[in-house]
Formats: C-alpha cells, structure tokens, sequence
C-alpha cells in the first residue's frame, strides 16, 4: 500500500505515518519529505530495497521533519484538527450566530419566555440526531452526494412511515415514541461501526440505516402528535426551527469530545423535551380540575 499526500504540515504528517503504523504494526518506508508512505510486506519492501540507486534514493528523501499528532479514530474522525477541542474560528462564528438570532429576536418583540421549549427541545435534539447520522454514514459509505442523498432518503421515508402510522393509529401514545427513541439510540450508541461490515453493498445499507436511523421514526411521531396537538401553530413550528439552529451549534463539540457524544445530548434534549410535555399535560389537569368562579371552594 503506497500513500501520496502533500504534507506542507508536519503533524499531518506524523499523524499519516502513526496511523500507517498502527494500523499494519511496522512504521512505514517514507521518501520525498513524507509525501509517500509505502506499507506491507517487509520482505517485499526489503528485497526492493536491495537495489542499490533505490536504497539511496530512499536513504536521501526519508529524514523528513514529522510531529506527533492525536491519531484519529472513529468516533473522532478529524484528520486536518490537530487534537480534540473546538477551534477559535469555530468558537467565533458560534458567537456572531448567537448575537444576530439575539437581535433577531429583539427585533421581532418575542421574548425568551414565549418560546415552546417542548419543540425547542425536539429541534435541537433532531437536528444533532440527523447530523451523527449523515457523520456516522460517511465513516461506511464515504462521504460523497450519493451517500448524503441516500441517507437523507432514508429519513425521509421514516418520517412518512411515522406520518402513516400516527394517521392509522390517532390515539397512539408519545409515551410509546419515547421510549422507543430511548431504545433505538441506546442501541446505536452500543453497535460499533464493524459491526455493518457485511458482505453485500445493501446490507450493509440496510443495516446501518435501520439501527442508526430508528430514533427518527420514533422522533417523527412525537413531534406529529405534538405538533397536531398544538393546532399545527406557528410559534411552535418556530420554536422547532430555533431549537435546530441551537442543535447545529452544538454539533460542533463533537470535535472536543466524539461523535458519539452527540448521541448523549440527543437522548437528553428528547428527554428534557418529554419532561416539559409532561409538566404542560400535569397543569392542563390541574385547571380542568379547579372550579368555576360560581363555585365555593371547600
């Protein structure tokens, strides 16, 4: 296996040679500053290398300057960030976000207080779900336009399927979606990305689809039943939205801490979600059971 990279970095280029080794035991043959990294068979390697104009060659173009680097991993698959942390360039466009959607909202006369946090909740909670599991597909199938519009169908198709289901089943509980949200992320928190090495291409497709993208049926019939819920309002769908603004920001501390971390802010942004379902629920009985004015209270 022969690797070409332009290393004008010298922890890229530590980092290319660590995981060289890593991954096949023995440090890797290196020539021109680092820019090949030539792995395998060390008989093979050797027995070339006993070409005379070869051997010096190599002899030449191996004293490359190379620093140590934090290797990459599956869970934090960053190769051009040095080592786990959220840049300062991140950091400040988090910032301007955060102050532009303050003034927007100033601007607009909607207070903080006014928010549905119980959407708020579900929009960040399913936009970190959406973006582990575009993140997550890309570690299998590579990160191109085939595989985003592959995984984006599948959400899709979910999402119509919980659309289905609440159309069949009106009463259906969301106590039943949560848990089965609580579940199919446990589940994906705990498969290992080996685990869908399968031999067949669809099953493999199949596979990880199912397991990864479960939580968004679930997530699709709380939000179906709780958007019907509230009248199909227009402060709730925009409570949604700035809760995913939120969830995209935040999906940047998977750069500190892994991607599968995100997994543990969507399982608490859903639970925060159903405790303040429930807290709205638990008030509406309580009014329902005060009586009227013309009533004498014992």
């Amino acid at each position: 296996m022969i690797i070409k990279f332009a290393v004008l970095t010298p922890w890229i280029g530590g980092r290319l040679r660590e995981l060289g080794q890593a991954a096949f035991g023995t440090p890797p043959l290196q020539t021109q500053g680092g820019r090949f990294l030539i792995l395998g068979s060390q008989e093979r390697i050797a027995q070339a290398l006993k070409d005379p104009g070869l051997a010096a060659y190599v002899a030449a173009n191996s004293d490359a300057y190379l620093q140590v680097a934090a290797l990459t991993t599956d869970d934090w698959p960053y190769f051009y960030q040095h080592e786990p942390g959220i840049p300062a360039s991140v950091i400040i466009i988090l910032s301007v976000l955060i102050v532009v959607c303050c003034v927007f909202l100033r601007e607009t006369g909607t207070p903080i207080g006014s928010l549905q946090w119980h959407f708020f909740f579900l929009g960040a909670a399913f936009m970190l779900l959406e973006a582990n599991i575009i993140s997550r597909m890309a570690l299998l199938f590579g990160t191109t336009w085939v595989v985003n519009s592959i995984v984006i169908s599948g959400l899709m198709l979910l999402i119509v399927a919980a659309n289905l289901i609440v159309h069949w089943r009106p009463g259906i509980a969301v106590t039943f979606a949560y848990v089965g949200i609580f579940i199919s992320i446990l589940v994906a928190y705990i498969v290992p990305p080996e685990a869908f090495f399968l031999g067949s291409f669809w099953a493999k497709m199949l596979a990880s689809t199912t397991i990864l993208c479960l939580p968004v049926f679930f997530a699709g019939i709380v939000f179906i039943v709780s958007f019907a819920c509230e009248g199909f309002r227009s402060d709730a769908l925009g409570s949604n939205l700035l809760g995913a603004l939120l969830g995209g920001m935040l999906e940047s501390i998977s750069m500190w801490t892994g991607m599968k971390s995100i997994l543990m802010l969507v399982a608490l942004f859903y639970a925060l979600s159903w405790i303040v379902l429930l807290t709205q629920a638990s008030r509406i009985e309580d009014r329902q059971a005060i009586p009227d004015s013309g009533t004498a209270l014992v």
